[in-house]
């Protein structure tokens, strides 16, 4: 399983072929930030910030409906003997 968090950022243009135009409110000083960091291309930048996100929060949620999908113990059933 590739970790996403070491993943090097090229890859994320690569995912989706197609994009979707939007209209995007942000606070200025985000806006400024990015600017500042990646003058050519601070929206595809934003973009991977975005695409990290979702696709780590969907990492986390797989991980726990994987936890969660553990069978619950049967209630009615007599507990194990304890070895003496």
């Amino acid at each position: 399983m590739v970790d996403i968090l070491e993943r090097p950022t090229t890859e994320f243009r690569s995912v989706s072929a197609s994009q979707a135009k939007a209209t995007l409110e942000i606070d200025h000083d985000i806006a400024q930030y990015l600017k500042s960091q990646f003058p050519e291309g601070w929206q595809a930048h934003a973009n991977d910030l975005l695409r990290f996100f979702m696709e780590t929060s969907q990492a986390k949620e797989r991980e726990f409906e994987n936890v969660f999908a553990q069978p619950e113990p049967d209630e009615t059933a007599a507990p194990a003997p304890i070895p003496v």
